[in-house]
């Protein structure tokens, strides 16, 4: 058992989590927001500490991203024009141009 360890302690070694994932074929399931909790490490390291005000920083701009999106959405909904002329009209408005005469 200590040799398989040890091979994949080899394969990993020095990969970041997207190579880790593409070489045992494992789906990445985690949302963006899943990856940006803040490490619960009881300790005073600075680089703990200063990673988790960047995964704070991170959240914050992935929220205002969404709520970004949710405004365009509804201004594209707003800018929605619905003719309500008939068919009939359009195709009379067409045939003889804004003067009223034949084309």
């Amino acid at each position: 058992m200590f040799h398989l360890q040890a091979a994949i302690a080899r394969m990993i070694s020095g990969k970041i989590a997207e190579e880790i994932h593409e070489t045992f074929h494992i789906a990445d399931d985690l949302t963006e927001e899943k990856k940006l909790k803040p490490l619960k490490i009881k300790t005073n390291d600075s680089l703990v500490c200063l990673l988790n005000r960047l995964y704070a920083r991170k959240r914050k701009q992935l929220k205002a991203r969404e709520k970004l999106k949710n405004v365009e959405v509804e201004v594209e909904v707003e800018e929605v024009h619905v003719e309500d002329r008939a068919v009939d009209d359009l195709l009379l408005f067409i045939n003889t141009g804004h003067e009223g005469t034949s084309r």
